[in-house]
């Protein structure tokens, strides 16, 4: 019987091998969206009837936009480094400035199809969906790497 690896875990291997903007930015988005969700429901809560619908809908809505934000940042491997690094491109760019035009009238473009008081409540919403939306993309990112990485090692 073989005797155990000893591995990092998550956290340390994280540590190692992804860049601290990357992680410091995604930590700042899960706590964006816990407050943001927090206070969607909250309004939810006070609201109370169809509201509900609104700020679920708003949650999925900003995590599809989210998703889709998450690419504003390219993650690819520094052979130097010898870590995930982020870094925008041209693509990258132009999804950035789509995303700040969209931070900048999320309230409006919300307000289009969401009237009254109902309408803050899944603005808030969209926003902690666009948060966890941001933070599932940077994760689906480093996933796909891992795995193309894995595939090109030899098996043991």
């Amino acid at each position: 019987m073989s005797e155990p690896v000893d591995r990092p875990g998550r956290r340390a291997t994280a540590r190692l091998y992804i860049d601290r903007p990357i992680r410091v930015k995604a930590r700042i988005f899960l706590l964006v969206f816990a407050v943001a969700l927090v206070i969607a429901i909250v309004d939810a809560v006070r609201l109370g009837g169809p509201a509900w619908l609104f700020v679920l809908a708003g949650l999925v809505a900003g995590g599809a936009v989210g998703m889709f934000a998450s690419r504003m940042t390219h993650l690819r491997w520094d052979g130097f480094a010898r870590k995930v690094v982020g870094r925008i491109d041209a693509i990258g760019a132009v999804v950035l400035v789509l995303y700040l035009l969209f931070s900048v009238f999320r309230s409006r473009i919300v307000d289009l199809w969401v009237h009254g008081p109902v309408g803050g409540a899944t603005s808030v919403a969209v926003l902690a969906g666009v948060m966890a939306g941001q933070v599932l993309g940077i994760r689906y990112g480093l996933k796909r790497m891992y795995q193309a990485w894995k595939g090109a090692q030899p098996p043991e």
